[in-house]
C-alpha cells in the first residue's frame, strides 16, 4: 500500500479476500478445535457426554481420536459408552484399531461381542479373519450373526469353507449372513446350494 504524504512505499502483504478461502480456512479451524473437544470429552462428564462425543468423532472420520477411542472402548466403566467406541473406531476405518477390537471379541459382554466383530468387516483387515471365525462359536447367535457378516466384508477368499460351515448353523440369522457373505464373496453358487 502507499501512504500519500510518506516519501516511503510501504508493502503490505496481499489479504485472502476470497471469501470461499477465509470460510474454508475457518470451517478447519473450527473442526480442529471441535476434535480436540470431543477427545476431551471422552474422559470427562456424564455418560450421555462421553456416548455423544464417541459417537461424533466416528461420524468426524478424524484418526487422531483413534486412541481416545481405543482406551475409552477397552476400559470405560459404562458399557453404553464402550459400545459406541467400538462402533466409532469401525467406522474410522483404520486398522490401527484391529488390535483392539480383536482383543473385545473375548468381551463377557455380547453387545460389545458383536460390535467389534461389525467393526472388524467395516475395516476389513484380513488378518482378522481367524479371529472372525473363531467367534462363529460363541453361544450368542447374534454375534454369530456379526462375525459371518464381517467374514464376508473382509474379501477374503479363504473364508469361503467357514461360511460354508456357518451356513448350516442352527439360527437362521447366522445361516442368512453367512450366505449373504458368501454372495458378497463372488460364491452365489455355493450360497443357494447349502
Amino acid at each position: 500500500m502507499i501512504y500519500q504524504g510518506s516519501p516511503e512505499i510501504m508493502i503490505m502483504p496481499p489479504h485472502n479476500h476470497d471469501p470461499l478461502k477465509r470460510l474454508l480456512a475457518d470451517r478447519e479451524r473450527r473442526v480442529e478445535e471441535s476434535i480436540e473437544i470431543l477427545i476431551s470429552q471422552l474422559s470427562g462428564g456424564s455418560i450421555p457426554y462421553r456416548v455423544k462425543a464417541a459417537e461424533a468423532l466416528g461420524r468426524a472420520g478424524d484418526i487422531r481420536a483413534l486412541p481416545s477411542l481405543i482406551r475409552i472402548a477397552a476400559n470405560d466403566p459404562e458399557i453404553g459408552v464402550r459400545h459406541v467406541a467400538v462402533r466409532s473406531i469401525g467406522r474410522l476405518g483404520d486398522p490401527g484399531g484391529v488390535e483392539c477390537l480383536v482383543s473385545l471379541l473375548d468381551d463377557e459382554d455380547r453387545w460389545i461381542r458383536k460390535e467389534a466383530a461389525r467393526s472388524l468387516g467395516e475395516i476389513g483387515e484380513p488378518s482378522s479373519l481367524p479371529f472372525l471365525a473363531a467367534l462363529l462359536g460363541d453361544p450368542k447367535d447374534d454375534v454369530r450373526a456379526a462375525a459371518a457378516d464381517a467374514l464376508g466384508r473382509l474379501g477374503d477368499q479363504s473364508a469361503v469353507d467357514i461360511l460354508c460351515d456357518a451356513v448350516r448353523d442352527h439360527d437362521p440369522k447366522v445361516r442368512t449372513s453367512a450366505r449373504e457373505s458368501l454372495r458378497e464373496l463372488g460364491r452365489d453358487d455355493l450360497s443357494r446350494t447349502l
